[in-house]
C-alpha cells in the first residue's frame, strides 16, 4: 500500500514454492495453509473460554477449507486470459462480487475514475459484534500483468491466488461471531501504480473508518525461478535504473530460493508495523512447521 495509508498497520504476505513440476498441487496444499495466517491473526474471534478452546475453534475453521474452491477461483480468473484491460477487470470484479454475495457478505463495487474510464474495486465486509467500529482489512488485487499484457496476462499467482484465499476465508468466517469488523478489498489496477488502493484510501479519508490493521495477500504459490536471469524480462524494462532493479531482484530471488529452501512465507511490513509483522509471523510458526522470513523495510507494506 502507498504512503497515504501508512497509518494503518499494514503487512504483506508472499509465499515461495520450489517444486515447479508440482506447482498447482502445492499451491492448493499451501493455499489452504495460508488460511492459518488470516483466520488466527484476526483479533476478532470471540473468546468463549480458554486459549485451548480458541485454538481448537481456529483449527476447526481451517479444516473446513475446500481446496476445490481455491482451484476453481484460480482457474476462473486465469480463463479471462488478460485481466489488465478495462472490460476484463470489470468482468472479474462482477464475478468476485457475486462470489462474496453468495457467501453471505454485504458486498458492493466502488468505482473510481482513471484515464477517462471508470474502474471497479470490490468491497465486502462482515460486521463485528462487540467492537464493530474497529476494522481489520484483508486485501488482494484482481488485475494482472506480464511482459506482453495486451496478449496474455493470466496472473495465477499474481494475484488470482490471493483472491481465491480471501473468498474462501470469507466463506469460512461469515457465520462465526467476530468482535471486530472484517473488510475484504479486491482492488483493480494495482499493477499500474496501485490506482485502485489509492482511490480507496482517498475515499475512506472522507469517512471516519477506524482501520486497525491491513493484511495484503500477494504472490501466493510463486515458484522459484528455474534459471538465474531472464534476459527478455530485463530488456523489457524501459530505463537503466529499472533494468538494474530487475537484475538485482532476479539474483536475490534465485539465491534466496537455494539458501532458504522450499515452502517459505515472507511477511513484509514497514518499521512502524513491526508488531503486525511479528504477530502474523508468530501465528504461522505456531500453527504450521513452515519457514517464515520477516522483512522490515521502509518500502514494505
Amino acid at each position: 500500500m502507498e504512503k497515504e495509508n501508512s497509518d494503518w498497520g499494514a503487512t504483506k504476505i508472499y509465499m515461495n514454492l520450489e517444486t515447479a513440476h508440482n506447482l498447482f498441487k502445492n499451491y492448493i496444499k499451501f493455499g489452504l495453509r495460508i488460511l492459518m495466517i488470516v483466520v488466527p491473526f484476526i483479533p476478532c474471534l470471540k473468546a468463549n473460554g480458554s486459549e485451548m478452546t480458541l485454538n481448537r475453534e481456529i483449527v476447526m475453521i481451517i479444516n473446513k477449507a475446500d481446496k476445490k474452491n481455491l482451484q476453481n477461483t484460480v482457474l476462473h480468473l486465469e480463463n479471462y486470459g488478460n485481466r489488465m484491460e478495462l472490460s476484463k477487470q470489470w468482468e472479474a470484479a462482477k464475478w468476485i462480487e457475486a462470489q462474496f454475495k453468495q457467501a453471505g457478505l454485504v458486498t458492493e463495487i466502488l468505482t473510481y475514475k482513471w484515464e477517462g474510464n471508470t474502474w471497479p474495486n470490490v468491497i465486502a465486509h462482515i460486521d463485528g459484534h462487540t467492537e464493530s467500529e474497529e476494522v481489520v482489512m484483508a486485501i488482494a488485487h484482481l488485475d494482472s500483468i506480464s511482459r506482453d499484457p495486451q496478449k496474455i496476462a493470466l496472473g495465477a499467482d499474481d494475484n488470482a491466488s490471493g483472491v481465491a484465499v480471501l473468498l474462501e476465508v470469507a466463506r469460512l468466517i461469515n457465520d462465526i461471531h467476530l468482535r471486530k469488523s472484517i473488510f475484504f478489498c479486491i482492488f483493480s489496477n494495482e499493477e499500474r501504480g496501485r490506482k485502485g488502493s489509492k482511490a480507496f484510501v482517498q475515499n475512506i479519508g472522507k469517512k471516519d473508518m477506524n482501520i486497525q490493521s491491513v493484511i495484503n495477500l500477494d504472490v501466493l504459490g510463486y515458484n522459484k525461478p528455474d534459471q538465474l536471469f531472464y534476459l527478455d524480462a530485463i530488456h523489457a524494462q524501459r530505463t537503466i535504473k529499472h533494468k538494474v532493479k530487475a537484475f538485482y531482484r532476479m539474483g536475490k530471488n534465485y539465491l534466496m530460493g537455494h539458501f532458504m529452501g522450499k515452502n517459505v512465507y515472507k511477511i513484509a511490513g514497514r518499521h512502524e508495523n513491526r508488531f503486525l509483522v511479528d504477530r502474523t509471523s508468530n501465528m504461522i510458526s505456531r500453527y504450521t512447521d513452515l519457514k517464515v522470513k520477516r522483512i522490515i523495510d521502509k518500502d514494505c507494506g
